[in-house]
């Protein structure tokens, strides 16, 4: 359990500490559960364990705390009522209930449990402070211009993705290629949705970045000859990055599908080259790599701040 905790505290605990060092104030819990970090098999959604213990008082976290909505059947499982739902996650450490389908009984029972004594008053008035202070803030910042807001956006989200991408091996040091070698950049989808676009954003990215980029994108509907072209790219340049898209999605299995993750085995084994996650760590467990990287996201600010640090920027 401590080898684990520290490996979660070296990799995915890691863009927690950067967002709230950078002041973020809302976090949105998940029904996902962590035996590394609560062995009650509870979701976060409803773990004392890593919404008080862990985000409060470890990581000092001190904005609102919201949950996913509670009609998913990941957390609304975990309880025979919705009073005792929401009572379970305001004494995990939740502030701010998302869906709740029965909001005036829901109220009556929550009202139940302080009274009969089952959930502190004093766990209330912190949580009704905690979103009272950030509506108070909300309130009194500018609004920005509809013309600003987009650049301000950009900027933040810039800044968050790089202090994001890690060198999952290393620390946080992330080696920088030559900007002017034969460079092979991959992009591996562990799956394909209407909503991806043409290209990814890492493309643009790389060619900025670097003068002589051979850029692939693949995914499970990938040809042979797609595979091949990729393969013989890799292998005929001087650097090779590999970047899979690999992350938790609802109904999607997790991981690269058995064949593109045989494909890339295969061609780490001929061909070391950097190897990052544009998503979770976990996803790059089954791959021997002389550099492993993760960005902890595929949005299209992670992709550029991967090519940045790849260049040295």
């Amino acid at each position: 359990v401590a080898a684990s905790r520290e490996k979660l505290a070296g990799c995915e605990l890691a863009p927690f500490r950067s967002a709230i060092a950078a002041g973020v104030d809302l976090i949105m819990s998940a029904h996902v559960c962590y035996p590394q970090l609560d062995a009650s098999s509870r979701p976060a959604t409803l773990s004392r364990a890593i919404l008080t213990n862990l985000l409060r008082d470890e990581l000092g976290f001190e904005g609102v705390v919201v949950s996913d909505s509670l009609l998913m059947e990941g957390v609304a499982s975990q309880a025979k009522t919705e009073g005792e739902l929401t009572e379970l996650a305001l004494a995990a450490g939740v502030d701010l209930l998302l869906d709740v389908a029965e909001p005036r009984a829901t109220l009556d029972a929550l009202e139940q449990a302080v009274d009969q004594g089952r959930l502190p008053l004093g766990r209330i008035d912190t949580a009704f402070e905690r979103v009272s202070r950030l509506k108070a803030a909300a309130q009194a910042s500018p609004t920005p211009s509809p013309d600003d807001l987009p650049a301000r956006t950009a900027q933040a989200a810039s800044g968050v993705a790089r202090r994001a991408v890690r060198s999952v091996e290393r620390g946080s040091d992330v080696p920088a290629l030559e900007r002017n070698e034969s460079t092979c950049a991959i992009v591996i989808k562990s799956f394909e949705t209407h909503l991806d676009p043409p290209r990814q954003p890492l493309e643009a990215a790389m060619k900025r970045h670097f003068a002589l980029v051979n850029y692939f994108e693949l995914a499970p509907s990938s040809s042979t000859e797609q595979l091949q072209s990729a393969r013989d790219s890799a292998l005929a340049s001087r650097q090779l990055v590999v970047a899979i898209i690999v992350k938790p999605a609802a109904w999607h299995a997790f991981g690269l599908p058995l064949e593109l993750a045989k494909w890339l085995q295969e061609l780490l084994a001929r061909r070391p080259g950097v190897l990052a996650c544009l998503g979770s760590p976990e996803g790059l467990a089954p791959f021997s790599s002389e550099v492993a990287l993760c960005t902890y996201s595929d949005v299209p600010a992670s992709q550029v701040a991967l090519a940045e640090a790849l260049a040295g920027c």
